[in-house]
């Protein structure tokens, strides 16, 4: 079983998302999009559906997996985000303090 060790959030400026930042004993670092308020409505009113997708009674997404970044020899401990979202940064127990360029701005 993968743990989760650490969680961060930030706010994309251009697209007005909401990111989050999970990593854990996997060595991964994963980056998720978490669903607006509306958006399964909307994307419903749009003729719009994913195979497997939910929403919640609140119309909440699920959150989605956007990236996933892979460098750490042992678990991850710490992430980090740029309030923007562009950058972020993980620590893992392989003593290795990493910076990744997510692509969202």
């Amino acid at each position: 079983m993968n743990a989760l060790a650490a969680v961060a959030a930030a706010a994309g400026r251009q697209q007005q998302q909401q990111l989050m930042l999970s990593a854990g004993k996997d060595h991964k670092l994963k980056l998720w999009t978490l669903g607006a308020a509306g958006s399964a409505q909307q994307q419903q009113q749009n003729g719009v559906s994913k195979k497997g997708a939910h929403s919640s009674s609140s119309g909440q997404q699920p959150p989605q997996l956007v990236a996933e970044y892979s460098g750490h020899k042992e678990a991850v401990q710490a992430v980090a985000a740029h309030p923007a979202g562009s950058w972020c940064c993980s620590g893992g127990w392989d003593g290795q303090l990493l910076l990744w360029r997510t692509g969202v701005a």
